[in-house]
């Protein structure tokens, strides 16, 4: 991720990340720990730099990767799964903008925030919609499972990978605009 964005920056980023948080809360904690530097100096994103940090993450999400698939498990949309979802949603959001937008302004923290708490929202309600469909289906509610998975993945890391543009208006009249291929 780049170091400075442009304020507003953090908002896509804030959205994906608190929709993956919708689906495995520690999902996009775990992706974002392993995206921010550990020279991080805002917080909250400074909370994830760093090794200590960066491993709790990771073997949090990975533990709910496999926690989640048990029958025991309960349901997202009860208050003990919904209310980590929204939490970690929302502290995603304000860690990411604070990264992008090296800011720890409260006022500039709290719509990412609340987008990403949105987003979880609605990400746990997809979630939850997806494995319903899916045990009528033809597939094993673990291969839905794993789908969900893969999906919850994709949103983080496409949220940590995205890279800030400056928008031409914010350019000095006659800046060259360089165009970079990723397709490669």
């Amino acid at each position: 991720m780049p170091e400075t964005a442009a304020p507003g920056a953090g908002l896509w980023r804030a959205a994906l990340l608190g929709a993956a948080a919708g689906g495995r809360s520690m999902s996009g904690v775990a992706v974002l720990a392993l995206s921010v530097p550990g020279t991080e100096t805002e917080r909250p994103a400074r909370w994830l730099a760093g090794t200590g940090a960066t491993v709790a993450a990771v073997l949090a999400g990975a533990g709910e990767l496999v926690l989640d698939k048990l029958p025991a498990t309960p349901s997202r949309l009860s208050p003990q799964g919904l209310a980590p979802r929204i939490v970690l949603g929302a502290f995603t959001g304000a860690a990411v903008t604070a990264h992008l937008e090296q800011t720890e302004e409260p006022r500039r923290l709290a719509a990412p925030a609340a987008l990403a708490a949105a987003t979880a929202l609605l990400g746990a309600l997809a979630g939850a919609r997806w494995r319903s469909l899916a045990r009528r289906g033809p597939l094993p509610d673990w291969a839905a499972a794993l789908a969900e998975d893969a999906v919850v993945l994709g949103l983080a890391t496409t949220a940590c990978l995205l890279r800030a543009r400056p928008a031409v208006d914010d350019l000095p009249a006659g800046t060259p605009i360089a165009h970079t291929d990723v397709s490669g």
